[in-house]
């Protein structure tokens, strides 16, 4: 038998969406920071920079997300129209720190190497 839902319950679960979108501003800007630091401003590089960061969070949360989530927290226009489905980054990135993805990330970028 399942329990009722509670006052409790929705205020635990407003707290974890707060954190989680916390968190997710906060590796954003450091992503924005490296990024200007590492002098990538060309959209492709960026954007694909800023997806990652937040997959990333999701998963150090051991959280999903959705494309259109990711879409709709980066201001990507027409995100209500995109096809949705789970988007994750590979397991073998769970170990490793974020500025090393972001390496990573720019490798696929030959102007950036």
């Amino acid at each position: 038998m399942t329990k009722p839902w509670t006052r409790q319950d929705t205020q635990c679960w407003i707290d974890q969406l707060e954190n989680r979108i916390e968190d997710i501003k906060f590796y954003v800007d450091h992503t924005l920071h490296w990024c200007d630091d590492h002098y990538v401003t060309d959209e492709h590089p960026l954007t694909a920079c800023l997806i990652v960061t937040i997959l990333w969070v999701c998963m150090m949360r051991q959280e999903t997300i959705s494309r259109r989530e990711v879409m709709e927290l980066l201001s990507i226009r027409h995100w209500d129209e995109m096809e949705d489905f789970e988007y994750m980054l590979d397991d073998r990135f769970s170990d490793m720190e974020l500025d090393d993805v972001l390496e990573e990330v720019l490798e696929k970028f030959s102007d950036y190497e």
